[in-house]
């Protein structure tokens, strides 16, 4: 199954490599070559393609479901574009939505009326978050077909911009009064330091869709934890492969990143020894490249590295929770929690609180060098735990953290701040006594967008 998902993403990207060569001898200089992929693209691997200018990607975050409080169903999923923004972008710097949900789609179960600002709100995130472009699939709602139900940018008569049309033209004049205005483009101090790489691989990701070994299992849900653990603490990220310099980074997350070599788990070390916090969590390590255990130990080959071996793994059902204990408050579980025999000198960070193997090791940390190794062998019913442990070490280098409630998302791109609201209240945003408000106002409202300079 691994060797037919590499083979099918290779003949892919060839193919869109070959397209890409065959344009690039009759188009103009000035112009780009790029695809929609989708947002999170199943079957295909957008690293493996060489000849676009840069990828895009296809972003429909609203289909009903719950999302976020009361009004989530109409305020589309906030983990949507927030993870394909940070995938996208870090490939070779330049990304793109070209296909953005305009307004109700004929696809979604129920098919609501998106919340006033809805689409505004998700343009202002892309551009915040580094977007070069952004576009919709639908100019007009067409009259006939499978798809009547999908709206446009257009309505129906052809003339009457639709409610998502509208939207777009407020965020294109909003962005053209923002061009006119002379900004410092260097980026914050305060803001870079914080920047966290996320290690991704897409074979990774191939195999525990095929073997999540629990129903309630995620491989996106568990990577989402702590990019959102991130974001909340106004940390921005970044999405990188193996190959990537990971000097740049003060952090960097490796999660449940299970196939590894023993180069692979070097270039880690070598990180951490440089001075870098690296935090490692559940289920790595724990295959060889072909997909295969290792004869040897569960997750053997980062048992010097985490400083710590990993003696079993367990898990409950859905309708269960156990917990864990940290600093003396309780975290319930029931995805996996893997149970750790830390090595003298690692200091241990959090204990399995309950069931027949009460007071086991869950998290341990130690000194690599001059940085930090933490492992995080439980996944949590919530992301705090996560996100505590992942503060605590930005607070250890000394970096300034903001607390922004879940759903709020800060960025940071050409001089200005964007915040976008996705929960259902009204959230105060805390800025400098130098900050400029150019759009909006510090009282985020759902579906608010609030742009600013300092």
């Amino acid at each position: 199954m691994l060797d037919f998902k590499r083979f099918t993403a290779a003949v892919q990207a060839e193919f869109l490599d070959e397209q890409a060569s065959i344009l690039r001898q009759y188009i103009a200089d000035d112009q780009f070559i790029t695809t929609n992929y989708a947002a999170l693209p199943w079957n295909a691997d957008p690293k493996l393609t060489k000849n676009l200018d840069f990828p895009a990607y296809t972003a429909y975050p609203n289909g009903g479901s719950a999302n976020l409080g009361e009004l989530g169903f109409r305020l589309g999923d906030p983990n949507k574009i927030l993870m394909v923004n940070d995938f996208y972008r870090p490939i070779n710097g330049v990304t793109g939505i070209m296909e953005l949900q305009p307004g109700q789609v004929n696809w979604g179960n129920p098919n609501a009326l998106l919340y006033p600002g809805t689409v505004r709100m998700w343009l202002w995130q892309c551009f915040g978050a580094g977007n070069s472009c952004s576009s919709s699939n639908r100019f007009r709602q067409i009259l006939y077909g499978v798809e009547q139900y999908h709206a446009g940018i257009i309505k129906n008569d052809g003339i009457t911009p639709s409610v998502g049309g509208r939207e777009y033209m407020q965020f294109i004049k909003e962005l053209q009064e923002l061009q006119q205005i002379d900004v410092d483009k260097t980026v914050p101090e305060r803001y870079e330091k914080l920047l966290t790489g996320i290690l991704w691989n897409h074979e990774n990701f191939w195999d525990q869709l095929r073997q999540p070994q629990n129903g309630n299992w995620s491989i996106v849900g568990h990577v989402m934890k702590y990019h959102k653990a991130l974001k909340s603490l106004g940390a921005p990220v970044d999405y990188v492969a193996e190959n990537d310099d990971f000097s740049r980074y003060n952090m960097l997350i490796i999660p449940a990143y299970q196939a590894v070599d023993s180069a692979l788990v070097q270039k880690w070390r070598t990180f951490a020894e440089n001075g870098g916090d690296l935090i490692i969590t559940c289920r790595t390590a724990t295959k060889t490249r072909d997909g295969h255990f290792w004869e040897a130990g569960w997750g053997a080959p980062i048992y010097d590295l985490i400083g710590a071996s990993i003696e079993n793994y367990d898990m409950l059902p859905a309708y269960q929770n156990a917990k864990v204990e940290m600093d003396g408050k309780l975290y319930d579980w029931n995805r996996w929690g893997e149970l750790l025999t830390p090595n003298e000198g690692t200091v241990v960070k959090a204990v399995f609180a309950d069931q027949f193997y009460k007071g086991t090791t869950a998290v341990v940390s130690q000194k690599v060098g001059l940085g930090t190794v933490s492992y995080i062998g439980v996944d949590t019913s919530s992301d705090e735990l996560e996100r505590n442990i992942v503060k605590e070490k930005f607070v250890e280098s000394g970096f300034e953290t903001q607390i922004y409630p879940e759903g709020v998302f800060v960025n940071w791109n050409k001089g200005f701040w964007v915040a976008v609201n996705y929960s259902s209240e009204t959230h105060s945003i805390d800025l400098p006594n130098n900050a400029e408000i150019f759009v909006g106002n510090k009282q985020l409202k759902p579906a608010g967008v609030l742009v600013w300079t300092e």
